[in-house]
């Protein structure tokens, strides 16, 4: 082969892998598509999946299985995003997860930039867990429920309920509250260690079928349920009944857990033009 052919075929070549290079760059698709990422702590195992940018925004989801039976506790604005060169902060609702159970949230990472980027890095800073077997007890004190009503509930000046719906039959009896907490650290409500004490005195467990318990910063308002079945000998729902609040009302702290990080890359398959 000639000397000047064969540096023509290697200048092609080159020109080539430069020009499909060039067509497979983020900025090169209208929505850019990411890899799955695990990270797999003793207490949960967070998979960062599903995530997307296009020109305006990066949207990063996240799924979390607690295996703990503590609280996961997320924060996404103190996460950190490091998108072409930029560290931007996340945005979205604080991520509680249950113990033993699991949360999904999108969480939107916005800059004054093309946000479309061939790799991005994410620093899981807010990831906390809470306690509640370790979070101080609130008293509340003792609070009826006669049919269609519901005295409200308080704990101290810390938590505030105020009832939005009572209903109760022959065969079951429930009421909802609008709580909202004041205090300075992270209120815990656990709903389900509510007694209902009947008109025969005898007392009745509380049956609603979610045992959630929810982590609330001061202002948060949350809804919460509490629900009792017939129990037979004990007198009639109809009748009314005390509710006692033993243990529902807490106040817990945030411990952090260490911070992890990892890098991100497009996944050109799953990517579109």
């Amino acid at each position: 082969m000639k000397p000047g052919l064969k540096f023509s075929i290697v200048l092609l070549l080159l020109f080539s892998s430069a020009a499909l290079k060039a067509q497979n760059t983020a900025q090169s698709f209208k929505t850019v598509k990411y890899e799955e990422k695990i990270f797999d702590n003793p207490d949960y195992k967070l998979y960062v999946v599903g995530s997307f940018s296009r020109a305006d925004i990066l949207k990063v989801r996240l799924r979390v299985f607690n295996k703990s039976k503590n609280i996961i506790y997320i924060k996404p604005e103190e996460m950190r995003f490091v998108v072409n060169g930029k560290t931007i902060a996340g945005k979205g609702r604080t991520i509680v997860v249950q113990p033993d159970g699991d949360e999904a949230r999108l969480i939107d990472v916005e800059g004054d930039m093309d946000m479309r980027c061939d790799k991005f890095e994410i620093v899981l800073n807010g990831v906390y867990k809470i306690d509640p077997k370790a979070a101080e007890v609130v008293k509340a004190e003792t609070t009826e429920v006669d049919g269609s009503s519901a005295t409200p509930v308080t704990a101290s000046t810390l938590f505030k309920c105020n009832t939005t719906v009572a209903l109760s039959n022959k065969e079951k009896s429930f009421a909802k509250y609008s709580c909202v907490y004041t205090g300075d650290k992270i209120g815990v409500i656990e709903p389900g260690n509510t007694v209902a004490v009947m008109s025969s005195g005898t007392k009745n467990y509380n049956s609603y079928p979610r045992n959630e318990l929810f982590a609330l910063e001061k202002g948060d308002p949350q809804t919460i349920t509490i629900e009792f079945r017939k129990l037979n000998g004990a007198g009639n729902l109809t009748d009314g009944y005390k509710v006692e609040w033993n243990n529902v009302f807490k106040v817990g702290k945030t411990e952090a857990y260490d911070v992890n990080r990892a890098t991100i890359a497009m996944d050109l398959v799953k990517s579109d033009k």
